[in-house]
């Protein structure tokens, strides 16, 4: 097993970087207005699809069956606006048995409603009967950090990994228990989870309110955590609500998000260099308690720190021009074929590449700096079509000292200062190593 400190440092998997960025989500909720499952408010929607789902038992082996009527009204509810599974379930790190009809209905599921990535909690809900069948213990219960339960659950994050083919992420949790053994190796609850995102080479949900709760209930501070979190493996964020009872900060998911945890989200996001979405979390059983304009107002102060921190929404990412400003001199022989046909039609001849490239263009220009050329602007989305494109010029005879240069937006300059600043500390300057 590699060391704690290894899997700290470790800021990245190919897996962890897959994730495509989606921006600000929401769980999905069959009682609220259909409404609020619109693009502009949201990117996406994390589905837990357990509740969609009716349990029943084959013998001695649970199953869970989708119910046709919830998984239509929740497709149509949420229509075209991408997905994220965040399941409740799995029971992960029980040590005999894991639910298995969790995750021969999630196969089903994907089938069905294809997902960007899914996430369950780092927890065991079972423990063995006295028939060593599972026993349901009523509550999701942390892990103790050891060796034995990093190889445990990292070996059953792998194989779920390669099993959806999609990024999985384990969810760090809120408990209110004390004296929790660590091993000296893992150290903590950051250690155990460092550990186990490295055997299981998987990524992690970082939910700020759990990790708010720990920090207030058991006395730590949540920035010290956070700087010590293998960061470069958070996919996505949690932030939500809570409330003080009996002494304790509850994770109760309840309410708006409360000061401190905007804080750390303020505070952790431009660390994050693989995040791919925030959800703001609301159980269904609290929804009489917000209206929708006071869960609209906490996504939107969401997609503001997300924004402000070089991110677009989902929506504007798919429309964010891919622009390319190209340059060249015409040939000889190009030259030639135009005074013969001096009403050729060269924008025309150039739209047509850019259609068949699915591009469009922008501008076009003469220029004379080396004699007769063009200089144009485009918009292509897939990059790699921008050289083949010159290539095609070129090899044509059209064309001859070609430059092509990216252009970037005001936007993306903005995510590019926040990427620079991220790295800025691991560059060495000629002469200091």
């Amino acid at each position: 097993m590699p060391s704690v400190s290894s899997a700290l440092r470790s800021a990245s998997s190919e897996d962890v970087a897959s994730a495509k960025v989606l921006g600000i989500g929401f769980p999905y909720i069959s009682t609220l207005r259909a409404d609020l499952y619109r693009p502009g408010l949201l990117d996406f929607v994390e589905i837990t699809p357990e509740l969609l789902c009716r349990a029943r038992r084959d013998g001695e082996i649970p199953s869970m069956d989708l119910v046709p009527d919830k998984l239509d009204r929740a497709r149509a509810i949420c229509g075209e606006l991408p997905i994220v599974v965040h399941g409740v379930e799995l029971s992960i790190g029980s040590a005999l048995h894991w639910n298995a009809g969790y995750l021969d209905m999630l196969e089903r599921f994907q089938a069905i409603w294809p997902f960007h990535w899914h996430s369950e909690h780092l927890t065991y809900q079972t423990i063995p009967g006295d028939d060593q069948k599972p026993l349901s213990i009523g509550v999701p219960l942390p892990l103790p950090g050891t060796a034995e339960v990093v190889h445990l659950v990292g070996t059953r994050a792998a194989a779920i990994r390669r099993r959806y083919g999609v990024p999985f992420l384990l969810e760090n949790p809120a408990h209110f228990l004390t004296g929790l053994v660590y091993e000296l190796e893992i150290g903590d609850e950051v250690g155990l989870m460092a550990a186990i995102t490295e055997h299981g080479h998987c990524g992690q949900l970082l939910d700020l309110h759990n990790l708010y709760c720990n920090a207030v209930n058991h006395g730590f501070d949540a920035f010290a955590a956070i700087d010590r979190i293998a960061l470069g493996k958070v996919i996505e964020i949690h932030v939500a609500g809570g409330r003080r009872e009996d002494g304790y900060w509850m994770d109760t998911h309840d309410g708006c998000v409360p000061t401190p945890v905007w804080e750390l989200l303020e505070y952790t996001l431009p660390r994050c260099p693989n995040i791919a979405g925030i959800v703001f979390e609301l159980l269904n059983y609290y929804t009489t308690k917000m209206t929708v304009d006071a869960i609209a107002g906490e996504l939107t102060r969401a997609g503001e720190i997300w924004r402000r921190n070089g991110h677009p929404s989902g929506s504007a990412r798919e429309t964010m021009p891919m622009l390319f400003c190209l340059t060249a001199d015409y040939t000889p022989q190009a030259l030639n074929a135009m005074r013969e046909n001096p009403n050729t039609d060269r924008r025309a001849a150039l739209e047509e590449l850019l259609t068949a490239a699915g591009g469009k263009l922008i501008a076009m220009y003469g220029r004379a700096t080396n004699g007769p050329g063009a200089m144009v602007i485009f918009d292509v989305p897939d990059p790699a079509m921008a050289p083949a494109m010159c290539g095609v010029a070129v090899s044509a005879g059209s064309v001859q000292n070609v430059e092509l240069t990216r252009l970037f937006t005001m936007e993306e300059i903005a995510g590019i200062r926040q990427k620079a600043r991220q790295i800025y500390s691991a560059y060495k300057p000629p002469g200091q190593r």
